[in-house]
C-alpha cells in the first residue's frame, strides 16, 4: 500500500488544489468501502474546476481504479466517480459553445449611472420639438428680445462685483482648467474643478448662508414637473435630476415664515427629498474628452429646459396664495430662473420665465451668452454665477419671505375673526337661556 502512496499522492495533490475530493483519503494500511454520497447537484457541477484540472483528476482516478482492482475485492464507486468527471468535462465543453451574454454599451460621460433611466428621453432627437413643445416649454436663440423685467435682471447678473476677482494671468496659467480642454475633460473632472472654484457648497460658505445645494443623485419631485394632459398623447417631460441645484434651507426664513410652511404640504415647497426650498439656479455638466464618450451640450440644454420649468412651476404655486388675500400690497415672487449647460470648454448661460402667448401660459428659455473659458470668459462666468447666488440669497428670498408673511398675517386675522365670532355666539346663547 505504500507503493500506492508514492505513485499517486503528488498527482492527486496537483489535481485537487481547488476541489474537495469526492473520496475520503485512503489509510496507508488498509482500504475501506467509502460511505455512499449523494449525487452532486447541478449547481455544484457548474462550479467545478476547469477542464485541465478535471483531466488531472481523471488520470488520478483511472490509476486509482487500477490499483483498487489489485488490492481490493470491493467493486463500485470509482467508475461512477470517473463518469461524473466525464460529465463535468462535457458540461464545460457545452458551456464554451453557449452564446455570451451581451454587455451593456459604454455610456457617454454625459450620462451618469444615476441618470441612466432619464437619459434616453432627453437625448431623443425629437424630444425638444415634441415632448417639450407639447408641454409648452420653448427655447429661443440669443437674438430674441427679452421682456423688460427679465432683461433688467439679466443685466444685473453681469455687473462687476465689489470683491476682488482672479488675475487674468493666473487664469491663463491654471493647469487644472487648461487640462479640461485636453485629455482630462471628463464629466467627473469638469465637475470636480468647477465645484471647487465656481459652484460653492453653501454649507462651507458664510457668504451663502441660508442657501442649499443638492446634486445629481436627487431627482426633482414629479408633482412639480410640467404636464399637459391629453388622453391620446403621451409626451412627458423627463423627470429632472440636475447635476447642481441651488435653493434654500428652511432656516433661511424667519420663524413666522416657517410657520406658514408648516401649514403647507412639505412637497409643495420642497424640490426634492433633501427638502431644498424654491430653487432658482440649475446646472448641467458634461464631459468633452477624446473618443465616443464625450457628453452633449444639446442634451444638457434639454435637461435644463425641463428643470427650470419645474422650478418656475414651484414659484407659480406659491404666488397663487396671493389670490387668497382679500386685499394685499405684497408683490408676486419673481419666477425667473437661471440655468447653465456646460463642459470644460464652454458654458451656455440661460434665463427662463413664464408668460402668456395668447393661447395659454408658456415656459420660455433664452440663451443669454455663450462663453469660452479663456481668461475673459472665465471671469465673466464667475461673476455671473456669484451674482445669481447673491440675488437668490438676497432679493428673491426677501420676496418669498414677504409673501409668506402676508399669507401668515391673513391667517392670523382670520383666526382672530373666527374667535371673535365664536365669542359672540356664546354670549348670544347665554342671553337666550336667561
Amino acid at each position: 500500500m505504500s507503493s500506492f502512496s508514492e505513485r499517486h499522492a503528488p498527482k492527486a495533490a496537483a489535481g485537487l488544489d481547488a476541489l474537495e475530493s469526492p473520496l475520503k483519503p485512503a489509510r496507508p494500511d488498509s482500504l475501506h468501502q467509502p460511505q455512499p454520497r449523494r449525487q452532486p447537484a447541478l449547481a455544484t457541477i457548474l462550479r467545478l474546476p476547469t477542464l485541465s484540472q478535471t483531466s488531472n483528476v481523471e488520470d488520478w482516478l483511472t490509476s486509482l481504479d487500477q490499483d483498487r482492482q489489485q488490492h481490493s475485492k470491493s467493486d463500485s464507486h470509482l467508475p461512477r466517480i470517473s463518469r461524473f468527471f466525464q460529465s463535468t468535462r462535457i458540461l464545460s465543453e457545452l458551456e464554451s459553445e453557449l452564446p455570451k451574454e451581451p454587455t451593456s454599451p459604454d455610456l457617454p460621460s454625459g450620462t451618469s449611472m444615476d441618470s441612466r433611466a432619464t437619459s434616453p428621453l432627453v437625448a431623443d432627437p425629437m424630444y425638444r420639438e415634441r415632448n417639450l413643445v407639447f408641454n409648452n416649454i420653448h427655447i429661443h436663440g440669443i437674438g430674441k428680445t427679452l421682456p423688460e423685467h427679465v432683461q433688467r435682471l439679466v443685466d444685473d447678473m453681469f455687473k462687476e462685483r465689489q470683491s476682488p476677482e482672479p488675475e487674468v494671468e493666473d487664469i491663463r496659467n491654471d493647469t487644472a482648467l487648461n487640462s479640461l480642454r485636453g485629455d482630462d475633460g471628463s464629466e467627473s473632472a469638469v465637475t470636480k474643478y468647477f465645484k471647487r472654484d465656481i459652484f460653492e457648497d453653501p454649507q462651507f460658505s458664510r457668504r451663502l448662508k441660508g442657501l442649499m445645494m443638492t446634486e445629481a443623485v436627487y431627482p426633482m419631485r414629479k408633482e412639480h414637473v410640467p404636464s399637459s394632459y391629453d388622453p391620446d398623447i403621451s409626451l412627458p417631460v423627463s423627470q429632472p435630476k440636475p447635476d447642481i441645484l441651488y435653493g434654500y434651507l428652511g432656516e433661511a426664513f424667519t420663524s413666522r415664515q416657517q410657520r406658514q410652511f408648516m401649514t403647507m404640504n412639505s412637497t409643495e415647497y420642497t424640490a426634492n427629498s433633501q427638502r431644498l426650498i424654491y430653487p432658482f439656479l440649475l446646472v448641467e455638466l458634461k464631459g468633452d474628452g477624446p473618443g465616443a464618450t464625450a457628453g452633449s451640450l444639446w442634451v444638457a440644454t434639454n435637461q435644463c429646459l425641463g428643470g427650470v420649468a419645474t422650478c418656475i412651476n414651484m414659484a407659480e404655486k406659491l404666488n397663487r396664495y396671493i389670490e387668497q388675500l382679500p386685499v394685499s400690497t405684497v408683490s408676486p415672487v419673481d419666477t425667473t430662473v437661471f440655468s447653465i449647460a456646460m463642459n470644460g470648454i464652454v458654458a451656455s448661460l440661460l434665463v427662463s420665465w413664464k408668460e402668456g402667448d395668447g393661447s395659454g401660459e408658456v415656459y420660455n428659455t433664452q440663451e443669454i451668452k455663450w462663453l469660452l473659458f479663456d481668461p475673459e470668459g472665465y471671469l465673466l462666468f464667475r461673476r455671473f454665477v456669484r451674482n445669481v447666488l447673491e440675488w437668490g440669497r438676497g432679493r428673491r428670498r426677501a420676496q418669498i419671505g414677504a409673501l409668506l408673511d402676508a399669507v401668515q398675517e391673513e391667517s392670523r386675522k382670520k383666526r382672530k375673526l373666527d374667535a371673535m365670532s365664536q365669542d359672540a355666539i356664546k354670549r348670544d346663547s347665554k342671553r337666550s337661556r336667561k
